[in-house]
């Protein structure tokens, strides 16, 4: 029931990232720019899109089941309710 499926946290945060892109996978980024000593910028950086790997509906549906989970309704309510919007997997699964 996918928990004997390895990944890395980069792998898993580029896959869930690509639902909250709606439906774009983009290139991992760590930084958007660099700046020396005196603040003046010596490079800056683009997010790059690689390729859609859902469609921009099915991931607007994700994101929405996800809402749910943290409203007054959902299983995750004490998740949600902060001022910055959020989503949430809840719940578990176990093999056998």
């Amino acid at each position: 029931m996918g928990q004997s499926v390895a990944v890395t946290p980069l792998q898993m945060i580029t896959a869930v990232s690509s639902i909250a892109n709606r439906g774009k996978l983009m290139k991992p980024m760590i930084v958007s720019e660099i700046r020396d000593q005196t603040g003046r910028l010596v490079a800056s950086f683009t997010p790059e899109s690689v390729r859609d790997v859902i469609s921009r509906e099915t991931a607007l549906k994700i994101v929405s089941a996800l809402k749910d989970v943290v409203s007054k309704q959902g299983t995750a309510q004490k998740a949600g309710g902060t001022r910055i919007p959020c989503c949430r997997k809840d719940g578990n699964c176990t093999e056998g």
